[in-house]
């Protein structure tokens, strides 16, 4: 293998938090393999705080959300990235705009995805692509950009950074709550309003956990669309759900942290949870949970059927896919890890991380 103790890397990965999260291991992989290169990453504004205080990045460089269309940014990027003459560019994004950016660097050797996972004109911009399935899980997708640098397989990591301060402050929070079972964490929301399941069947779940186990769901939210959602599963829930407290992003990790199960749709915030180690009982219609479901043996995904199509039309469509699972079904997948920790050998408190190991994956389709 080619000695790349002192060289520099560039991660082009652009969009949205839960792309960003799943990008993390590649990360990680780097820094444990050449653990005195440089790492830097590119990233959409809203990404950055926690990319900052990632212990493997060593600098995130930001840029607005259509950067491509605005020359002064598209010279200003350039300059940056070309002082920083880096050795090796990933472009797990694969799109034009990742592409264009690692272009933009000047670096000779650009590795990204082959078509079609490898989309638009990014396979003819970067300089290296790599093959992988279709159906392979987009993490795995990731570390196989490692490839050409003799890596295979590595370990995966996500390492996502958490903040002492927020700790306190969920600790805090589940005392004052008196959450002596400890909580879930339900997210209702999601960016299509394909991948959004019923407010009704989220407030029956979290009030069929309080029943069944004395355990009551927490009701993050971030903006007023999604506090709209929160207040309308609690209303649902027969006093077995709580609309959380405003939280930055590190609350919000130390929450899906300390839970001790995480519901919901495909979301970012569900692959938080599953970054921090936390169960998640993800719920899919219009996305493949192989592909783009929470990552890691501890969860299990469920799915009566796929709604495929284009892009656009998996955007569009209606929830029926996501309707066709039931609360019956919802309530099994969160009862086997609920059950399953009961005889775990580590206690449980509502201010501690709870044991999460050994625990089944299912697909239903």
């Amino acid at each position: 293998m080619e000695d790349r103790s002192q060289h520099r890397f560039l991660m082009t990965r652009l969009s949205a938090l839960g792309d960003c999260l799943v990008t993390l291991p590649l990360a990680c992989a780097l820094r444990d393999h050449f653990p005195s290169s440089r790492i830097v990453w590119l990233t959409q504004t809203e990404n950055a705080p926690l990319l900052k205080v990632h212990k493997d990045i060593d600098e995130v460089v930001t840029v607005s959300r259509r950067w491509f269309r605005n020359p002064s940014e598209i010279l200003r990027l350039r300059s940056k990235l070309q002082a920083e003459q880096f050795t090796t560019v990933f472009d797990p994004q694969s799109l034009s705009k990742s592409s264009g950016a690692a272009w933009l660097s000047n670096c000779h050797e650009r590795i990204g995805l082959s078509s079609p996972v490898g989309r638009e004109i990014s396979p003819i911009l970067n300089t290296v692509n790599v093959s992988v399935k279709e159906d392979s899980h987009v993490v795995d997708r990731f570390l196989a950009l490692l490839r050409p640098l003799g890596i295979d397989n590595p370990k995966v990591s996500f390492r996502t950074p958490v903040r002492s301060e927020s700790e306190h402050k969920i600790a805090r929070f589940a005392e004052e709550k008196e959450l002596l079972n400890g909580y879930t964490v339900t997210l209702p929301y999601a960016g299509w309003k394909s991948r959004q399941w019923s407010m009704k069947r989220y407030g029956q779940v979290a009030a069929n956990l309080y029943g069944n186990f004395g355990i009551k769901t927490i009701l993050p939210w971030y903006g007023d669309f999604e506090l709209k959602c929160a207040e309308e599963v609690a209303s649902y829930s027969d006093g077995g759900a709580i609309v959380a407290e405003p939280l930055d992003i590190f609350d919000l990790t130390s929450l899906m942290r300390n839970a001790r199960l995480v519901i919901g749709s495909d979301c970012g915030p569900m692959h938080l949870a599953a970054s921090v180690g936390t169960p998640c009982v993800s719920l899919h219609g219009t996305t493949r949970p192989e592909n783009s479901g929470p990552y890691g043996a501890q969860n299990i995904w469920l799915q009566m059927y796929y709604h495929g199509g284009s892009s656009r039309t998996r955007r569009t469509a209606n929830n029926a896919a996501m309707l066709a699972i039931q609360v019956s079904h919802v309530m099994e997948a969160a009862s086997k890890i609920l059950d399953k920790q009961m005889f775990s050998r580590d206690g449980h408190s509502s201010s501690a991380r709870f044991s999460n190991s050994s625990r089944s994956r299912q697909t239903r389709k």
